[in-house]
């Protein structure tokens, strides 16, 4: 009579958590952004220069708005 056996080995490395970047998030009022690391004035300089594009809400006939 024979006998299998099996031993279940897993050789692939464990899965480290992967902080994923935002695709939008509020401008923060002072200080860096937590994800980039990025001030506020940074994010208007990167606009003008045609980097990036800022998103603003607000409301209909408001001139200010969130960033």
């Amino acid at each position: 009579m024979t006998t299998k056996t099996t031993s279940l080995t897993t050789s692939a490395p464990a899965k480290t958590p992967v902080r994923s970047c935002p695709e939008t998030f509020p401008l923060p009022q002072r200080g860096p952004d937590p994800y980039f690391g990025v001030g506020r004035s940074s994010y208007y300089k990167f606009e003008s220069l045609g980097l990036l594009r800022l998103i603003r809400l607000r409301k209909p006939g408001n001139l200010r708005g969130k960033v």
